[in-house]
């Protein structure tokens, strides 16, 4: 594979972009810090709905023993 350049001691805004979607990096970093605090609130929201499931279930004192009980056996 050849780039069709000789020599690299040239003015590199005449040869072109170097690498695809050039400018477009601010974008992408947004969009990527976005996609990160939308999936944490959507992980803590899922995680929160879990543990309430489980305050529920483990909430009478019997229920709760026999489960650590179970757990050590």
């Amino acid at each position: 594979m050849h780039t069709g350049i000789e020599t690299w001691n040239t003015n590199l805004l005449d040869i072109g972009p170097m690498y695809p979607f050039v400018g477009s990096e601010m974008l992408l970093t947004v969009m990527g810090i976005l996609v990160w605090l939308i999936w944490h609130l959507v992980q803590a929201r899922a995680e929160t709905g879990q543990v309430a499931v489980e305050e529920t279930k483990y909430a009478a004192p019997g229920v709760l023993k026999q489960a650590l009980d179970q757990d050590r056996s």
